[in-house]
């Protein structure tokens, strides 16, 4: 399960309901993971191809433990949060100009 540390590095490291519920850590900073995990090519190549909801429950399946929000949760929470865009990708990412 991954935990939370502080950008300022003064609290214990928390669960990560704790950190969602408590906003800032309690010395001021933000929370962030104590670790991240790491992606092989082949998970990365396979993200790649995935809209941006599944991405998103992908990316975040990573850092939310299913024993505070269960997968299924996770997913219609994903879902809902970003039913309201009008644009099918949600975040197109356009070029802009000719450069590579």
């Amino acid at each position: 399960m991954i935990q939370y540390i502080s950008t300022r590095g003064g609290i214990d490291p928390v669960n990560f309901d704790e950190a969602l519920l408590q906003g800032f850590a309690g010395d001021g900073g933000l929370f962030v993971p104590q670790t991240i995990p790491k992606i092989s090519r082949e998970q990365l190549n396979t993200l790649s191809g995935l809209c941006y909801t599944d991405l998103a429950f992908e990316i975040l399946s990573l850092f939310i433990d299913p024993d505070i929000i269960p997968k299924k949760d996770l997913r219609q929470l994903i879902d809902t949060s970003f039913a309201g865009f009008e644009h099918p990708d949600i975040l197109p990412i356009k070029s802009c100009g000719t450069d590579p």
